[in-house]
């Protein structure tokens, strides 16, 4: 079952067959305690499987997940001297924090953290040399790592905490998973890193240094990984001014690389790709150079994503970025964008509908942004309609709002929702009314531009508005000032 996991086969047809071989084993000699192990593990490598390709079953990966919990229990009450069956059960624990909201149930996802945690640790004091085992490690610490972006708190000390912990013997590095696990939780702070406008170039060329040292290059998973860490500088670039292009290029590499060599197709590599022609996409329209060429060969790689990925909500979000590209290209130089802004939300809407509790956040912001164009849209009409106006920032508000409770304190996010309520200041009735909305935007502009200072070019114009606005805009005017937004500020 996991050759068939490794090499991206289901191993749920597998899955009955080893149920049977393990109760067979145990009828023919009562004695053996090993079938519980045995059931324990089968159940996390479908559990796995089902996480990395389909994970909106969450149903299906709960009952494999309990079950491979119960199993793993027992196993380690048969042997109690063994790692692997606390391994198992860790792992599995750890697969169940996954199902959980930590703002809903922030007791529970603890409670289940602490028991992944007393596991792994319990599994690693029985056989110090086993490198799987501090690959459960570094798994662990990346899932707090991972929950701790998402609260909002820097991911740093936890990371780095787990790197330390996780130190096995001299040739960790060695072991693909522990690779895996050491690329994964450097994405996760290169998140971090772009959120706050930091560089992450040593991240990716220590990741990179120790890829090739340990001759890895030509995992798929790795090949994927890299591909998204360079990504991820590429949007750093975008407010630093650095080599997007090059960045952009490595990235398109890699997510090729990964689809070739992998075993069958990597719905993560199309991802991956459909990113880069996203990123692409907001380079070219912040260059001002016409994004035409470069959105309709993202749209074709979004089609790809789609049809290798069961509809992952991801592939609605770039896809939504690049049609909201278009919209705003079209807004600046005087076209409508009316349509590609009706194929942006319908696209967003799709990512909504199928978000689980970590793609929600993307999937809300793209949609604020949606929102955000089509006010913008409005107030350049040639006679806007200031209730258009105002259902759009209201519901932009409404989409930022939700997203930044699942993700909070998020500068970029922070940053869109002082620009709405720049609009609704705009619109104001009174001069009270007014005031107020412009304070709003005013405190949230400095926020955010406080937690990122790279934002400060992409909102000059917003922050000037606010000035602006308070000194000499009557109430209920949507006027000219701060109106000709660039695609960079909008659309990210």
């Amino acid at each position: 079952m996991s050759l068939h996991a490794s090499q991206l086969k289901s191993p749920e047809p597998s899955l009955e067959l080893a149920l049977a071989a393990a109760d067979h084993a145990q009828a023919a000699s009562p004695t053996e305690t090993a079938a519980a192990f045995q059931r324990a593990q089968s159940y996390l490598t479908v559990a796995k499987y089902l996480q990395a390709t389909s994970p909106a079953k969450v149903e299906a990966r709960r009952k494999m997940i309990d079950a491979a919990i119960a199993n793993g229990n027992q196993a380690s009450l048969a042997h109690p001297e063994e790692s692997e069956p606390y391994r198992v059960t860790g792992e599995a624990y750890l697969l169940k924090a996954g199902l959980l909201s930590q703002a809903s149930d922030p007791a529970g996802f603890e409670s289940i953290m602490d028991q992944a945690e007393v596991l792994i640790n319990k599994a690693i004091s029985k056989d110090s040399q086993n490198l799987s085992l501090y690959a459960s490690l570094l798994n662990l610490y990346r899932t707090k790592a991972n929950r701790a972006l998402a609260a909002g708190a820097d991911p740093t000390p936890i990371s780095e905490e787990g790197i330390t912990a996780s130190a096995p013997p001299e040739s960790k590095n060695s072991h693909n998973e522990y690779l895996v696990q050491h690329l994964l939780i450097n994405l996760t702070l290169a998140r971090y890193n772009l959120d706050h406008g930091r560089n992450s170039e040593k991240i990716v060329s220590d990741e990179l240094a120790q890829v090739r040292f340990y001759q890895k290059s030509k995992d798929y998973r790795v090949q994927t990984i890299l591909g998204s860490l360079y990504c991820v500088q590429a949007l750093y670039c975008l407010d630093a001014k650095c080599d997007v292009d090059k960045l952009l290029g490595e990235a398109q590499r890699y997510a090729a690389e990964s689809k070739a060599s992998s075993p069958q197709p990597w719905h993560r590599a199309y991802i991956v790709s459909l990113w880069t022609y996203a990123i692409k996409a907001l380079s070219y329209a912040q260059r001002k150079q016409d994004p035409k060429e470069v959105i309709a060969a993202g749209l074709t790689a979004a089609a790809d994503c789609l049809a290798h990925s069961h509809e992952d909500p991801t592939c609605y979000t770039h896809q939504a970025t690049l049609r909201l590209v278009e919209a705003q290209w079209r807004l600046v130089h005087g076209k409508s964008p009316e349509e590609a802004l009706k194929r942006a939300g319908e696209v967003a809407g799709r990512a909504l509908d199928r978000a689980l509790d970590n793609q929600r956040y993307e999937a809300l912001l793209v949609m604020a942004r949606v929102h955000y164009t089509a006010a913008l849209a409005q107030t350049q009409a040639s006679r806007p309609l200031p209730g258009k106006v105002a259902d759009s920032v209201d519901a932009g508000l409404e989409a930022i709002g939700r997203g930044l409770d699942s993700r909070r304190d998020r500068p970029l996010a922070v940053a869109l929702k002082g620009c709405l309520w720049l609009l609704r200041g705009k619109l104001a009735r009174t001069a009270a009314e007014r005031s107020a909305a412009l304070g709003q935007a005013d405190e949230l502009l400095m926020q955010a531009l406080a937690k990122n200072p790279l934002l400060e070019s992409v909102y000059a114009s917003e922050v000037a508005a606010i000035g602006a606005l308070r000194q000499s805009a009557p109430a209920g005017h949507a006027g000219a000032t701060g109106q000709h937004r660039s695609p960079r500020a909008a659309a990210r």
